[in-house]
């Protein structure tokens, strides 16, 4: 399973760094036009799951992952998982960034 997540971190790298700095870019306008830093978190709450799930679970299906997957040593349950461990991971780090935005912004 370990092998399976480390696949999947290091094949949306790209992707996980882009949608991270989206998710900064977000907090930063919805928090400076809503002036409430509960709602930018909530935005991103709802925001960053649904993104990261298309972006994800899309781009295997679009990218012929399932053979290159099926043909690992690594078995099917495993690479599910770690799939789903980048999601909420990823998911969790956009919170956090969430977060910290809403904090600063408050203190300011």
């Amino acid at each position: 399973m370990k092998t399976a997540m480390l696949v999947e971190f290091r094949a949306h790298k790209d992707v996980l760094v882009q949608m991270l700095v989206l998710c900064l870019v977000v907090c930063v306008v919805t928090s400076l036009s809503f002036a409430i830093p509960v709602a930018m978190i909530a935005c991103v709450g709802a925001m960053m799951p649904m993104l990261m799930m298309f972006t994800l679970f899309g781009s295997d299906a679009h990218n012929g992952w399932e053979r290159y997957r099926a043909a690992m040593p690594a078995s099917r349950a495993s690479i599910v998982v770690g799939k789903y461990i980048l999601f909420f991971t990823t998911c969790l780090a956009a919170l956090a960034i969430a977060f910290c935005v809403a904090k600063a912004l408050g203190l300011v």
